[in-house]
């Protein structure tokens, strides 16, 4: 028999929030009265942080520098990139994506973590171009594992795309 699969409604999210409360509640109490407050992002002030978000150079100069580090990620001789867009191109694309869904969802995260990246970029009180390059290829080094996972769900694995050709 297979099992029912359970969402939980609004009460089953009451008692979540409820088991989460003593958490944060530990938690907020070490940020705000143990934990040194000695973030440059946040100590900068509104003024500069508003200025730098309507400053579209520094998001032009964010953009250039994300694009030439995936393109000369890993420094292979053949971009990674178009490595993997050769690949998906001799591989296709499953019919159906199992656990669409959950694909879906990594995707999100992995966009949403982007996009955060990219906005700290623009937000940075520090030398712009020093922060990008001493830092952009390790945060997208700590990205590229959650990053090929997804890759390997969006594309045909092997075994039923060469059963597909040889047919």
């Amino acid at each position: 028999m297979g099992r029912k699969e359970h969402r939980g409604g609004p009460s089953q999210w009451l008692f979540f929030t409820l088991g989460l409360l003593p958490i944060v509640a530990i938690f907020s109490y070490f940020k705000l009265r143990l934990a040194p407050f000695n973030d440059p992002l946040l100590t900068q002030g509104w003024q500069p942080a508003i200025g730098k978000l309507g400053d579209l150079s520094r998001y032009l100069q964010v953009w250039k520098a994300l694009l030439w580090e995936l393109g000369s990620f890993g420094n292979w001789i053949i971009p990674l990139p178009l490595v993997l867009a050769c690949y998906a191109l001799v591989m296709g694309k499953p019919s159906q994506i199992k656990g669409r869904q959950e694909v879906g969802a990594a995707v999100g995260a992995l966009f949403l973590v982007l996009v955060g990246y990219f906005l700290v970029y623009v937000l940075t009180p520090d030398n712009l171009d020093w922060h990008l390059k001493t830092s952009l290829a390790r945060l997208l080094l700590q990205l590229w594992p959650s990053f090929i996972f997804v890759f390997f769900l969006l594309v045909n694995p092997v075994e039923p795309a060469i059963a597909d050709r040889a047919s």
